[in-house]
């Protein structure tokens, strides 16, 4: 029982640290503000609706729960922080003439 009167506290440290070290890693790997500003923003939005469906399926917070926001975190960063870097590693061909055609072409190579 002891466990629940620190559980809140730890759960907002834990992924709070994890978000801090998110952004220190893809700040490091990308070298663009806006780009690590997107994808920590991504990371912070799929743990935020990962806890909407902890309320919506009427769960009680436990540490099974709590390891399982880490878990989604860390594949969110996965996933989203590999987007970024092939976005910013790719160069568009010259029959991309107009920024916007750039953008577009960068981010299909991304996402594929």
């Amino acid at each position: 029982m002891e466990q629940y009167v620190v559980f809140a506290k730890e759960t907002a440290l834990s992924i709070g640290l994890s978000v801090c070290a998110v952004f220190m890693v893809v700040i490091f790997i990308t070298g663009s503000l806006p780009i690590t500003i997107l994808v920590v923003l991504a990371v912070v939005l799929v743990d935020l609706f990962l806890l909407g469906l902890i309320f919506y399926w009427d769960l009680t917070m436990n540490n099974i729960i709590v390891i399982q926001l880490v878990i989604g975190l860390g594949l969110a960063v996965d996933y989203s922080a590999h987007i970024a870097h092939t976005y910013i590693i790719v160069n568009p061909p010259k029959e991309c003439s107009t920024p916007a055609e750039q953008r577009m072409f960068k981010a299909k190579v991304a996402i594929s």
